[in-house]
């Protein structure tokens, strides 16, 4: 509520953690009495914070977490589209950037020369006891 009495509109938070009560609650197969008695909540106030209206403490959103059995931090979630995961090819060929990592990838070397491929398959992986002062081979028994 705001100073004068009146009531806030919810903010999209507010509605987004209501949301996610709900479906947990149903994924669950909890009635809304149920959760509420677990949570230790009035079945009311469980209704008010599913609508969305409301401003739930953590100390009610941690009691819900924990009826439900899921981190508090699962409530808070949001379901963002992460929107298009991959970029398909042919949007890679505009302009000469795109034309080079094309070339790069398909190449199989990732960049890289031969010669530093090649340098570095060579070399020896580095001997901890040599690296460490011990000699690397004992005199035997």
């Amino acid at each position: 509520m705001t100073p004068s009495g009146e009531r806030r509109p919810a903010s999209s938070t507010v509605i987004a953690v209501g949301a996610q009560i709900r479906r947990r609650r149903e994924q669950r197969g909890m009635s809304s009495a149920e959760l509420a008695r677990r949570a230790g909540l009035s079945k009311a106030t469980l209704s008010q914070l599913e609508a969305g209206r409301g401003d739930p403490t953590i100390e009610t959103l941690d009691a819900l977490a924990m009826a439900l059995r899921i981190p508090l931090t699962d409530l808070l979630a949001r379901d963002i589209d992460p929107g298009p995961v991959f970029v398909p090819g042919t949007d890679l060929t505009d302009g000469e950037v795109g034309r080079e990592l094309l070339r790069r990838i398909s190449s199989g070397t990732g960049g890289r020369s031969r010669r530093a491929r090649s340098r570095h398959r060579r070399r020896p992986p580095p001997c901890a006891a040599r690296s460490a002062g011990f000699p690397s081979r004992h005199s035997g028994w």
